[in-house]
């Protein structure tokens, strides 16, 4: 494991202490630091590597990119700073190189500069006393609050008999992240909002994943485009750990996603429209560094899908609005595959369905919700209507048919269900409040959950009061009521989340 330490003269002492943000060094027998974040190891067959950390960001420039053969024959390696090395010969010559990240060429390549040094045991020099002025450090792309962005809300796993909790989070309209719990999903009685700690300010939908020990992972933007991590253990109240800047850069939100072996990794896009990883160490533990996984021109916001195997879909939308796809397995990312189509506009909405088949939910240019299965090409209507945003889908458990929701131009929240299972055809879109007007001022997000009737799900929206309101899929009761529910698709039952304080 490689930690980053940062000490602070002024302080007297260490104001990050020890966070990991990679492994796999011990592969390395010498390590020798060049410069801020600059790190080259040696492998024990005499092969050089350079790596660099870019502390800001949070970011691997490069990692592990070999530089070089034959260089076991050095006695000693050491380094002036500036991305130079020298390095002492056991035949006593001292050898002075010099590296060009722009390039990645040696414009220095092994010029004796002295000889005489087999006598010393060891040499060494100030990593600082050399210092590149033209260090290029990552854009930051501007990153405003979002008004009005969605509520997210996540169960925690069951502790013992009882139902596991649900929270629910929000980005609000000047930069407050709003956190609420719900011990019980069934009961709306007794929901408390507070402000998770921090003087930060933060925009977008934020990602919430849990662990296996119980504890809720926050994954949110700052405002200066760097992704920040929250932790809250898994007890009731609304407490949270202080936050910590996990850098990042990012043009879009980072996304997260729970992998089968129960790790976590972050995803999010730089100002440049490539992708970038960001995996926990373990189960348990922190956020490794960013590492670059490649492609261009991607924007919006990320898709992510956990899959077997650790594997991971990841979905995006490049420049010309066309679905882009890749496969994310261990830390490496497969090609970019095109799904089809132009000027789709928003967050793409992922279903999994049995036999890891994926149905995509998408919005076009004309607002019209389209979707197709993954690999199929084609996207296709589903039903008439125009969508004032992106929508959100998921598979009914009672009936195993699709579910779509999607906030209209008159800005209610509106559904449609699949005429029959697997079919991919659709009823008439209906306003999800029947009786009433219920109006939303955010997109909607679904939330798959085990109630006290099984599973289940919930649709989460705030109104323009930033009242959170959530509509619960009905459950009937007796086989002749499921019959009649199963024909005319499921029904669900509203309810009022309190205004979070001011």
């Amino acid at each position: 494991m490689l930690r980053w330490y940062r000490y602070d003269e002024a302080l007297g002492a260490f104001t990050i202490g020890g966070r990991p943000i990679d492994t796999g060094w011990n592969r390395y027998e010498l390590i020798v630091s060049a410069g801020p974040g600059v790190l080259y190891g040696r492998t024990s067959n005499g092969d050089l590597f350079r790596s660099r950390f870019e502390p800001a960001s949070q970011r691997w420039i490069a990692q592990h990119l070999k530089v070089g053969a034959g260089w076991g024959g050095f006695k000693n390696l050491f380094s002036a700073g500036g991305d130079t090395l020298f390095g002492v010969q056991t035949d006593g010559d001292l050898i002075h190189y010099r590296y060009v990240e722009d390039s990645n060429t040696w414009t220095l390549l092994a010029k004796d500069i002295d000889d005489g040094w087999a006598v010393h045991n060891n040499a060494w020099a100030t990593t600082n006393t050399c210092r590149l002025t033209d260090r290029k450090t990552p854009a930051r792309p501007a990153t405003p609050i979002q008004p009005n962005s969605p509520t997210v809300a996540i169960q925690r796993p069951a502790a013992g008999t009882a139902i596991g909790a649900l929270e629910y989070l929000f980005a609000d309209n000047i930069g407050r992240l709003r956190h609420a719990y719900q011990e019980n999903p069934d009961l709306f009685g007794n929901i408390q909002w507070a402000a998770v700690p921090t003087d930060a300010a933060f925009t977008g939908r934020p990602a919430l994943v849990v662990n296996p020990q119980g504890n809720v992972r926050l994954l949110a933007q700052n405002t200066n485009s760097d992704a920040w991590s929250f932790t809250r253990q898994p007890t009731a109240g609304t407490s949270w750990l202080a936050g910590v800047d996990s850098g990042g850069a990012l043009a879009s939100r980072p996304a997260a996603v729970k992998l089968t072996d129960g790790t976590l990794a972050a995803f999010g896009l730089d100002a440049g429209g490539a992708l970038w990883s960001r995996r926990y160490d373990t189960v348990a533990g922190d956020l490794l560094a960013w590492v670059k996984l490649g492609g261009t021109d991607l924007t919006g916001e990320l898709t992510v899908i956990a899959g077997p195997d650790n594997k991971a879909s990841v979905f995006a939308l490049n420049a010309a609005g066309t679905p882009m796809m890749a496969t994310w397995t261990a830390g490496t990312l497969s090609a970019w595959t095109s799904l089809g189509g132009t000027g789709l506009t928003g967050t793409l909405s992922v279903v999994k369905l049995p036999g890891q088949v994926l149905r995509l939910f998408a919005r076009d240019a004309t607002g019209t919700v389209v979707t197709q299965q993954q690999g199929a090409g084609v996207w296709t209507p589903v039903g008439s209507f125009t969508a004032a945003g992106s929508p959100a889908a998921v598979l009914d458990p009672p009936t195993g048919r699709l579910v779509v929701v999607a906030r209209g131009t008159d800005n209610e929240i509106h559904r449609v269900v699949e005429a029959s299972t697997g079919t991919a055809t659709w009823g008439d879109w209906l306003p999800l409040s029947l009786d009433a007007s219920d109006p939303a001022a955010t997109d909607p997000t679904i939330t798959e959950f085990t109630g006290g009737t099984g599973q289940t799900y919930e649709i989460v929206f705030r109104n323009p009061n930033d009242a959170t309101r959530v509509y619960t899929r009905q459950t009937p009761s007796g086989a002749a009521a499921a019959r009649t529910a199963a024909a005319a698709g499921p029904g669900f039952t509203a309810h009022g989340l309190p205004v979070p304080p001011k």
